[in-house]
């Protein structure tokens, strides 16, 4: 049995040293693995990104996309004109021991830190394009900002197919492109205003994407001259919340959401949904924590206060009154000497 164990140690330690030292190379038909990677030999040939998010032998039109479609010496000569690809694959066959198991020993753990920490980045960057299913394709700029998404459905069966859809994009990857020049000539007010467009032209599920350029204009703009640094306070502390949701940090979460309420750029209505988001993010923690409920309490109560006349208002009022009875039942588990009443009603400005 310890031999059996020492020789599946080295062959996960093996398969994931075989992936690190791969993915920075393309495969025959000049995919990459890495995506960062990909981005690097994107930016120095000014070419755009074509990313490809599969589960190969999973999902049986993940196979035969790659299979009969991209990896073909069609599409490859295609492809090479204009274009880096790469192809980030969660099947199990590229993670071997994935996930470890708990029971496993400190050595295999340890073997296994390169492979976990490679998937958790590839499914933080699938996250980013708001991956919902596989197979998914998307054209991106070398800067790895979000130009559009690209069918990958039955009607395609032959390389060719694919080829006309990408080509169908062509003005959205001109158009694209040149929003992403704009940002980086011109006067500080400028390239702001062209940052704003940027964002206006990328869906707001993948506007995470422009994380870089959102604090930048935050950076070019200090003094308001566009009227956005409201909007990209919210924009940035979203990007914050979003970052802190996928690592399962609550508490970071709500710090960021503080940002908002602290900011006098930002109106009654939009501080009032930072201070309501905080709350309802408190709610998933540990809701028997009295202190916990306390906390939730006081963030609605400043919620309503903040714009009392707001649609929200009512459901925040409701809200409330839910939370008090709530924090009532927890205190009937305190000794008399250590039981608080909260107040009733909302606050008031």
């Amino acid at each position: 049995m310890k031999k059996k164990l020492t020789a599946m140690t080295a062959l996960l330690a093996a398969a994931s040293l075989f992936i690190s030292c791969n993915s920075n190379r393309p495969d025959r038909f000049g995919w990459y693995e890495d995506f960062d990677k990909a981005k690097e030999v994107a930016q120095k040939n000014d070419k755009d990104i074509l990313l490809f998010v599969s589960l190969m032998g999973e999902d049986e039109r993940s196979s035969f996309f790659s299979d009969n479609i991209i990896r073909t010496e069609t599409f490859k000569d295609f492809a090479k004109t204009s274009l880096v690809c790469v192809n980030l694959d969660f099947s199990d066959k590229k993670y071997p021991g994935l996930p470890v198991d708990e029971s496993a020993s400190e050595k295999v753990k340890k073997s296994m830190i390169k492979l976990q920490q490679k998937y958790d980045k590839n499914l933080r960057i699938a996250t980013s394009f708001y991956v919902e299913s596989t197979p998914a394709a998307f054209l991106i700029t070398k800067e790895g900002y979000f130009i559009s998404s690209l069918s990958c459905d039955g009607s395609i069966i032959k390389p060719e197919d694919f080829i006309s859809v990408i080509d169908s994009k062509a003005e959205e990857r001109s158009r694209l492109n040149a929003l992403v020049e704009a940002t980086k000539s011109g006067g500080k007010i400028d390239q702001a205003r062209a940052i704003d467009a940027l964002c206006e032209a990328t869906p707001p599920q993948n506007r995470i994407l422009l994380t870089n350029e959102i604090e930048r204009f935050l950076e070019l703009d200090k003094e308001n001259e566009t009227g956005l640094i409201g909007k990209y306070t919210i924009a940035s502390v979203n990007i914050e919340v979003q970052n802190a949701f996928m690592n399962g940090d609550m508490k970071a979460a709500v710090e960021a959401l503080e940002k908002i309420t602290s900011s006098n750029f930002v109106t009654d209505e939009e501080k009032q949904q930072a201070y309501y988001m905080s709350a309802y993010i408190l709610r998933q923690t540990d809701v028997a924590d009295i202190d916990v409920t306390r906390r939730i309490f006081e963030l609605l109560q400043k919620a309503y206060a903040a714009s009392p006349e707001s649609e929200a208002a009512p459901e925040i009022l409701q809200a409330i009154e839910i939370t008090k009875e709530a924090f009532d039942l927890q205190q009937q588990h305190l000794s008399e000497d250590k039981r608080e009443r909260l107040p009733d009603g909302p606050l008031s400005n």
